[in-house]
């Protein structure tokens, strides 16, 4: 799809003409243009290690899956498709598909909805419930650095939010080593001979709670097998998507309170 790209074909005008939020427009455009964050584009941006579906996890997670393929969500078209016009509805590819339903103008038997609207408005719900399904009850850890060439001045800016866009300021350090645990928890370590120390002794000052706590070593054994496993990578950066079977084991400790905080 994105080999076929002509700036100038008028397809690509058609998002920027419908009566719609800009963030549905955009949405829009990326589907068109076969772009959107799926699995499978991740994948081949080797974001993940898992292209499949998140939802069913059977088939690849293409926009044409998630949109329209998956067994969820064509369980509610079809539920809906004897009264739709469009030919071949399961048939098309993703292009074609999407052009097809937004130039059928014709309305929704028994209401006064134009199928086309109706239809951007179920995709994007579509890809709104599929986001849901994934980032539910995350919080992200946003940052960015700037430099100007002008000033020779450089800054940085970060944030810790909720899926519902809440910033928390409340954080808890969990540590497993107490020589680390006593020179940070020091009344003194903000007059430390270590500059690291310093620096996060002075990172409590700021507008946010912070709670160190000494865990016990087992407690710690998720990140520790995780810094384990990156000395066997090529990679200065490894990225994993669904969860390393060989952490299993330690999650399900973990959350059977196998191991316990020492304070």
């Amino acid at each position: 799809m994105q080999d076929q790209w002509q700036p100038r074909d008028n397809v690509w005008f058609i998002p920027w003409k419908m009566q719609v939020p800009e963030r549905i427009r955009c949405f829009l455009w990326l589907s068109l243009r076969d772009s959107l964050l799926t699995n499978a584009i991740c994948h081949s941006r080797h974001l993940t290690d898992d292209p499949s579906c998140p939802v069913c996890g059977v088939h690849e997670g293409s926009a044409l899956q998630v949109l329209r393929d998956c067994q969820n969500t064509k369980t509610l078209w079809t539920s809906i498709i004897m009264k739709c016009t469009v030919k071949n509805f399961f048939e098309l590819p993703l292009q074609d598909w999407l052009l097809a339903n937004l130039r059928a103008a014709c309305l929704f038997q028994g209401t006064n909805i134009a199928w086309n609207k109706l239809f951007l408005s179920l995709v994007w719900q579509i890809w709104k419930r599929r986001n849901a399904f994934i980032f539910k009850g995350w919080v992200a850890l946003n940052s960015d650095v700037v430099f100007s060439s002008s000033s020779s001045l450089g800054s940085a800016g970060g944030l810790i939010r909720d899926d519902a866009g809440n910033w928390e300021r409340e954080i808890q350090c969990q540590i497993d080593s107490s020589d680390v645990f006593s020179m940070i928890s020091s009344s003194n370590a903000r007059s430390s001979s270590s500059a690291l120390i310093q620096a996060i002794a002075s990172l409590q000052d700021r507008a946010w709670f912070v709670n160190f706590k000494l865990i016990h070593r087992e407690a710690n054994s998720v990140a520790d097998c995780l810094a384990k496993f990156s000395l066997c990578q090529d990679t200065n950066c490894t990225f994993l998507g669904p969860v390393p079977s060989f952490l299993h084991s330690f999650l399900q400790l973990n959350a059977n309170g196998a191991a316990r905080d020492i304070l």
